[in-house]
């Protein structure tokens, strides 16, 4: 079952998302990240929380964008409806969704 999970210490949503995301799809430390989108910001300009930023950062990585789902009227899902909508689906990975404008989020079978 994908549930959803904050592992910020103190479980704020706060602007370290992509960077949570990140470290929890790929076993990375913090730090590694960091001077991973570091890197992508001193070349191209993008600071490491922007989308540009990451999503050089994913492409790079070997990761698909894919739209995100929306219901048949056209509204988007939330993380909690993503994650039941994977129930769904019989996917048996680690899911790493861009939720809302700038969150990016890791969903994974427990």
């Amino acid at each position: 079952m994908f549930v959803p999970k904050n592992n910020n210490p103190k479980n704020k949503k706060t602007c370290d998302c992509v960077i949570r995301a990140l470290t929890e799809v790929t076993d990375k430390s913090v730090e590694e990240i960091i001077t991973e989108l570091t890197a992508i910001y001193l070349n191209k300009g993008w600071f490491i929380n922007d989308p540009k930023c990451y999503d050089i950062w994913l492409k790079d990585n070997g990761y698909e964008k894919q739209n995100r789902p929306k219901f048949p009227d056209g509204k988007k899902y939330t993380g909690n409806e993503f994650c039941k909508y994977l129930n769904t689906l019989g996917i048996a990975d680690t899911i790493l969704a861009h939720i809302g404008a700038h969150h990016i989020t890791v969903f994974k079978r427990i």
